[in-house]
């Protein structure tokens, strides 16, 4: 009864979802052209107050949708399901989704390019090329029909830069709906924020070179007619031209930042670049143009309830309980705080920002191991600012961090489970293929299931798996813990563990490291320096330390200052560990429904002003006002909540901690990945071992013979995370394998790797 009760529910909000859907898709037909917009009976209808009628239209199609489809999606994952134990059935619906997953040729150039095309991401390329070619078409017939006598090519060259200005409201309006963390899309569909973000670098691409045929043809008209000084330093009129301008150039600014040769090689370029040019291209938009309001506002509603979330978060202040640097392979592991009811879940990410780097760069990092008292990751030395994180724990100056997330909570918190339950229990065999410290996520499965399966509940676990480590350090297979080692090496083979030295010439320079067990107390590095307790480990050099040596510090005197570093100036004395429950669904519903209002009544204010003063005035006022009241209806349902939790949490015994009373790195902390020693050609625990392979992996065999041993008809889930040519090579193998049938099984590929 109760379970049919369910199914009905999820069937209702499902259509609801989907009606949500169809009001926005019919708002993008009809954004464009004035046929429903510009009728009499809609302006006098529906009109509001200080709102016109197809503005009042707007509203009705795009935000209640939008709103509507959010709280619909929280009250859908509320519902929960079971996890998918049993493994899939080829049905009709699998096999046209195989069908959309196939990757189009040209393989490899896509691959570069583009990170591959799929069947369904190639139709949806072009239903963009379709959508703006009708769009431009009805506009084009429209103003150059209506006219009774021929037209210069100068006028039509002006209706022809007039149309692709128009056509850059339905862009603008798709182009931010992948940004927030909180988008009902990757909520409801499972699509993972990685490839929201290609999405949104795709329809970047395209609405700025919309943009460039507005701004370009533009100025190519004001230079034939002779008008182009006139047109570009008038401040005042309907439409003003210098401020488009300045729009257009901070976009163009934008865009060559975040190009992938700049992206990658100069990230807080690109960082600090993409705000400032955003907030300049989006504040000079609404002043060249006041109603363009409407382009930006679907997406940044959602993105606004990332801020709101995001800065009540900013108190959550979080003690480094533990750290080790390893100069020799650059990579540091973090311990951090964490509740003991926090139930960590394979492949979630933390996002984590140091104020003593930067007040303003979150990084997101995947969670090695978790679920209290501590939360692990491990950061490889990649740029300026992983550098100063390796260098700043390496002086014990980072004694706190600020953590957002983690994102993708576990399935046992119900209600408070917002992502796709766990995907590798769907299949029978695994492959997973990593590369340096990207393989982070992939361990964090194993460790879930060689957990579970040591409990003696495999329900649901596949029956094999095959994981390929490729490093060019040997002392990146550090990161190894006893649990993974025994289980790859234990009679059965359930898990086949292959550890892969890519660069020969590392596998002698790089000298032993031993990592003692979390009981012990002790942690031994060599070449690289581990603090626990704020007292240099066994075994590193004491000249390594740039500060004083903290062992002569007695044991009851606290390490920090009474103003914890990088707290919030409004909570010094509050260290919190990372909370698995920060926001409930019923929060989550409260603060998106405040957001929304909050930027209704903020147009609506807006509107009634922005009629009594110019054009470009009134552009300023949507640009401050509306997100200003948005932002401000959404911030009290986040803080008083947060600071409730957090002083109730204190007087109950001891979730937020005292700032006199911690010490750096405290003595009860020790890294629980450290169970291993790494020699020059094995990692071993105790009498057990595995052996470096030296080369790098055949993937192409290594993939067939998994599809081969799963048989026809068979399902392999294939996990790859790593270096992006690792992550190329699986994507062309995978491909090539399933086009020709050599593997017999189906291959279905996740990628696991966060890209800059």
């Amino acid at each position: 009864m109760l379970r049919g009760a369910a199914a009905a529910a999820r069937g209702g909000l499902l259509c609801t979802i989907a009606a949500c859907a169809g009001a926005f898709a019919s708002w993008l037909i009809i954004a464009v052209t004035p046929t429903v917009r510009g009728s009499t009976a809609i302006k006098e209808g529906l009109k509001l107050s200080s709102l016109s009628g197809s503005t009042v239209l707007y509203l009705l199609l795009v935000w209640l949708p939008l709103l509507l489809a959010t709280l619909a999606t929280l009250a859908l994952r509320c519902l929960g399901r079971d996890p998918p134990t049993q493994r899939a059935r080829v049905t009709r619906l699998v096999q046209v989704k195989r069908v959309l997953a196939t990757q189009l040729p040209p393989r490899a150039f896509l691959a570069y390019w583009c990170g591959g095309l799929s069947v369904g991401e190639g139709l949806g390329v072009l239903a963009w090329f379709g959508l703006n070619g009708w769009w431009l078409g009805q506009l084009l017939r429209r103003s150059l029909a209506n006219q009774g006598e021929p037209m210069a090519w100068t006028e039509q060259l002006d209706k022809v830069a007039e149309a692709f200005g128009k056509i850059l409201s339905p862009n603008l309006m798709l182009l931010f709906l992948p940004v927030p963390h909180c988008s009902f899309i990757t909520q409801l569909c499972g699509v993972s924020r990685n490839s929201l973000i290609r999405y949104h670098r795709w329809l970047g691409h395209g609405t700025l070179w919309v943009l460039n045929l507005h701004a370009l043809s533009y100025y190519l008209f004001w230079g034939v007619t002779h008008s182009f000084w006139v047109e570009f330093t008038a401040w005042e009129g309907k439409v003003c031209n210098l401020a488009g301008s300045l729009g257009y150039f901070s976009a163009m600014a934008l865009w060559v930042s975040s190009l992938s040769f700049v992206r990658r090689r100069m990230y807080q370029l690109f960082f600090r670049f993409h705000i400032a040019c955003f907030l300049g291209f989006f504040f000079f938009a609404l002043v060249h143009y006041a109603p363009c309001w409407q382009m930006f506002a679907p997406g940044l509603l959602l993105y606004g309830v990332d801020v709101a979330l995001r800065c009540g978060q900013l108190a959550n202040v979080t003690p480094v309980a533990a750290a080790a640097v390893d100069e020799a392979t650059g990579i540091a592991t973090i311990q951090l705080k964490a509740d003991k009811s926090l139930q960590h879940r394979p492949l979630s990410e933390v996002w984590v920002l140091v104020p003593e780097i930067s007040r303003w760069a979150w990084h997101p990092f995947t969670v090695a191991s978790g679920g209290g008292p501590y939360l692990t990751l491990h950061v490889k030395r990649y740029g300026d600012w992983t550098k100063s994180l390796l260098e700043g724990l390496r002086q014990r100056s980072i004694t706190a961090v600020r953590v957002s997330g983690p994102h993708g909570a576990s399935e046992e918190i119900p209600g408070y489970q917002l992502s796709p339950p766990d995907s590798w229990r769907r299949y029978d065999r695994l492959v997973m293929i990593g590369g340096g410290v990207g393989i982070t996520g992939l361990l964090s499965v194993l460790r879930r299931m060689a957990a579970e399966r040591a409990a003696d509940a495999p329900k649901g676990l596949p029956s094999r798996v095959v994981c390929v480590w490729t490093a060019r350090k040997a002392g990146e297979f550090g990161i190894l813990d006893a649990a993974l080692v025994q289980a790859a090496t234990a009679p059965g083979g359930l898990l086949d563990l292959r550890l892969h030295l890519t660069a020969a010439a590392n596998a002698a320079a790089s000298s032993d490291v031993e990592l003692q067990p979390a009981d012990s107390g002790a942690v031994k590095l060599d070449k690289s320096d581990s603090f626990e307790s704020g007292v240099p480990s066994q075994g590193s050099r004491q000249g390594s330390f740039k500060d004083s040596d903290a062992s002569s510090t007695p044991e009851g005197e606290a390490l920090l200052p009474a103003r914890a570093v990088g707290a919030a100036p409004f909570c010094w004395s509050m260290l919190r560990p990372v909370q698995p429950r920060s926001f409930g669904v019923a929060h989550l519903a409260a603060v998106n429904a405040l957001t929304f209002l909050g930027a209704f009544c903020g147009v609506v204010l807006a509107a009634s002003y922005s009629t009594q003063v110019s054009q470009w005035r009134g552009g300023v006022v949507y640009a401050v006002l509306a997100p200003a009241v948005a932002l401000g209806l959404a911030f009290p349902a986040v803080f008083p909540l947060r600071y409730w939790r957090a002083r109730k949490a204190a007087a109950s015994g001891g979730k937020v901690t005292q700032a006199e009373s911690v010490r750096p790195y405290g003595r009860s902390a020790a890294l629980q990945d450290s169970a291993c020693r790494v020699g020059e050609a094995c990692v071993s625990v105790g009498d057990t071992s595995l052996r470096f392979e030296q080369g790098r992996p055949d993937v192409t065999a290594l993939l067939c013979a998994a599809g081969q041993e799963a048989g026809a008809g068979g399902v392999v889930g294939v996990y790859a995370a790593g270096p992006r040519p690792l992550m190329t090579a699986v994507h062309l193998a995978v491909s090539a394998l399933n086009g020709s049938g050599k593997a017999e099984a189906h291959l279905e590929l996740h990628r696991e790797a966060v890209e800059l």
